[in-house]
């Protein structure tokens, strides 16, 4: 019993290391060191970010920063691995893909939360 036990935990880590492990390309955005050359500031208030679209350039490090001017918010890239909070408010990245890309409040933040978003375009 101990033996099937064992073999179990062996092949559910195997699958699980193949599944998480597995280098597809696919990454849109990706934290980094370098120096940003561009700063991309978010500003939320009750229901609204201050522009409806931020532009960046694709493979560029841009600073991404939100700032909350009224209420609590967070944000995240619908479909990306990006987004900040009010406790981790700015990230360097650089984007690998162009493309337009969905900003949305991620924090319940009152009657007009889901009127809250804007677009990143990566050009």
């Amino acid at each position: 019993m101990k033996k099937i036990f064992a073999l179990l935990v062996g092949v559910a880590m195997l699958i699980s290391l193949t599944a998480c492990g597995g280098e597809s390309g696919s990454n849109t955005f990706a934290e980094t060191q370098e120096t940003a050359k561009q700063e991309v500031k978010i500003v939320a208030t009750n229901f609204q970010f201050d522009q409806p679209e931020y532009h960046v350039k694709k493979g560029e490090a841009f600073t991404l920063t939100l700032d909350s001017k009224e209420g609590i918010h967070g944000i995240r890239l619908e479909g990306l691995d990006a987004s900040l909070s009010k406790m981790n408010n700015t990230k360097t990245i650089v984007a690998n893909k162009a493309g337009t890309y969905s900003i949305i409040c991620n924090v319940s933040c009152g009657t007009g939360h889901s009127k809250m978003n804007a677009k990143l375009i990566v050009e």
